[in-house]
């Protein structure tokens, strides 16, 4: 089975020679709550009923431990179909 993705998702750890690593995560004003992001990372995001987006509590300990987990972080930006999921990186 193939998967569809709207927008091409960026490596999250090689660009160029350099490593990248996820180091902030904040939503702006806008979120729709479709909910993509919490399936796509349900470690960082969550969208509870009636509310828009927003990070768990304590997601900041997640960040640049596990590979799988940020290129999972640059899906659910780069899927974002109001692009409110904003980051810093390394």
């Amino acid at each position: 089975m193939f998967e569809v993705r709207r927008r091409p998702v960026r490596s999250a750890f090689l660009v160029g020679t350099h490593a990248m690593a996820v180091r902030k995560i904040w939503i702006e004003e806008g979120c729709i709550s479709c909910n993509l992001c919490e399936d796509i990372a349900s470690e960082i995001f969550v969208v509870a009923a009636g509310k828009t987006c927003h990070t768990k509590k304590g997601h900041e300990r997640l960040l640049g431990k596990d590979p799988e987990l940020e290129e999972r972080i640059h899906e659910a930006v780069d899927s974002c179909p109001v692009e409110v999921i904003q980051i810093d990186e390394d």
